[in-house]
């Protein structure tokens, strides 16, 4: 049994409160480092984009899903009751969340340029890119403007249509060009000329088809952003990995967490979209 009162208490040596104290500094100089703000805008930035990537990726699984449940032989989707009703008021809730997610992000990352690298000689440069990929390209314009019929005026015309013969089934997703231009009668010259040129090129007509396509303009755009982020904030990436090589080898029972290790390592996986 051991006796409280005659216990002494052992009190931290002089040497390791020393090397406490410069584990506390050593960890504060990467958290304030210009380096460490630069990694966490990114994530943000990140998960932003995370937003609208995996909103698409749900309009586009939806069709093979239903393909997939098909080619089982499971008949149960168009079965249930307002079966195919269901099917196609799934699709539209995905797609107006891929377009509302599109209107999210062009204001996140503008709101993002500016808010950080307004006064910067880059911003100039973030606009060139905004202005060759996105801001004239039709396809773009096209989104933009059916993210406003969407979000303020009706659901826009598409359809699912699903074939089931005793040779197999189609299952086919489309817009319906005179349905939209009759829903909405201010499109710009820019969409409408998009959207009749969808009756001469039936391809044009596939929502999957043309969220897919739009998703690479995006891709594109951010990683031509990231590319430039990154050419300008060089020198605060080196000093942060500096600062990370000192802080990890003197301090490696501690257990690594960001800012100690790379914020990318809780990145969402947007290369899995």
């Amino acid at each position: 049994m051991v006796d409280n009162e005659q216990a002494i208490p052992v009190l931290p040596s002089q040497e390791s409160i020393a090397e406490l104290i410069m584990w506390q500094e050593s960890h504060e100089a990467i958290r304030e480092s210009n380096g460490a703000a630069y990694e966490l805008r990114m994530y943000e930035k990140s998960v932003h984009l995370y937003t609208l990537l995996k909103n698409a990726s749900e309009v586009i699984e939806h069709l093979d899903g239903i393909r997939s449940s098909l080619r089982t032989g499971s008949g149960s989707i168009l079965d249930a009751p307002n079966g195919l009703a269901s099917i196609q008021f799934d699709f539209s809730r995905k797609l107006f969340n891929f377009l509302a997610s599109t209107a999210m992000l062009v204001d996140y990352t503008r709101a993002f340029m500016c808010k950080n690298y307004c006064e910067t000689v880059i911003m100039e440069s973030y606009l060139d890119l905004v202005r060759d990929q996105v801001k004239s390209d039709p396809l773009c314009l096209f989104i933009k403007e059916l993210r406003h019929l969407g979000t303020h005026v009706c659901n826009p015309m598409q359809s699912i249509n699903i074939s089931v013969t005793k040779e197999g089934s189609e299952v086919r997703d489309y817009f319906n060009p005179d349905g939209l231009l009759s829903q909405r009668s201010n499109w710009n010259s820019t969409t409408k000329e998009y959207i009749n040129k969808m009756k001469a090129n039936p391809e044009t007509l596939s929502v999957v088809g043309t969220v897919a396509e739009y998703v690479g303009k995006i891709k594109k755009l951010h990683q031509d952003i990231d590319a430039m982020l990154r050419k300008h904030h060089k020198n605060d990436i080196l000093e942060l990995a500096r600062l990370r090589q000192e802080h990890v080898p003197k301090n490696y029972q501690v257990l690594a967490n960001w800012p100690i290790s790379p914020i990318e390592a809780l990145m969402p996986p947007m290369d899995c979209l």
